[in-house]
């Protein structure tokens, strides 16, 4: 579960006092969490249009052709397109300690785009 919230402890504590009976001031959750493994983190946005078996065959296939052609002193540009969103960013939250919570977005943009490319030096827009 990813809780989300301005003040860390505003969702939390109505959970466990829905869960357990307990009331808690919103301040104080960090103080029960804590020692039980459990800290305030900001989540690893990941979109769900992901393709994890084409980033694998990238990273295998491709990513060494690109690092044997930067060895040869080769120009490389990478070239991408950005929207723009008023979305809002990833805030903090609890999980446990080294268990990164994931927050699913829906990466469809409606707004402005923007394209770009880079090199080892170089920026071009």
């Amino acid at each position: 579960m990813v809780l989300q919230t301005k003040r860390r402890g505003n969702r939390v504590a109505p959970v466990i006092k829905a869960l357990f009976g307990i009331k808690y001031h919103p301040n104080h959750v960090g103080r029960l969490l804590g020692p039980i493994g459990w800290s305030c983190q900001r989540p690893t946005p990941r979109v769900l249009q992901r393709n994890e078996p084409a980033l694998r065959r990238w990273q295998q296939a491709t990513w060494p052709r690109l690092k044997k052609a930067l060895n040869e002193s080769r120009i490389i540009v990478f070239i991408d397109e950005s929207g723009l969103s008023q979305k809002p960013h990833p805030v903090r939250t609890w999980a446990p300690r080294g268990q990164t919570p994931v927050l699913a977005l829906d990466f469809t943009w409606k707004q402005l785009s923007v394209s770009g490319g880079i090199t080892g030096g170089n920026f071009y827009f």
